[in-house]
């Protein structure tokens, strides 16, 4: 089933989205907050999707915080 991108950006804003461990080190790294994410899940588009992955399904998006690609 292909995801829904208007129900993910939603999901998102409702603050009902799971980052992973691994994702938060890389924002702290990164220096990436995490309203920043949510814009680029708001305004990105999805590149790949994983609906088989574990809790839930998953998808990478491609986005832009000015001129920095953020996947």
């Amino acid at each position: 089933m292909p995801a829904n991108k208007k129900r993910i950006v939603e999901l998102a804003r409702e603050d009902a989205v799971l980052i992973s461990r691994h994702a938060r080190i890389r924002m702290f790294e990164r220096n990436i907050r995490t309203d920043e994410i949510i814009a680029v899940i708001a305004a990105g588009t999805i590149i790949e999707e994983y609906s088989d992955d574990e809790p839930c399904p998953s998808v990478l998006i491609l986005g832009f915080i000015g001129e920095q690609a953020y996947q």
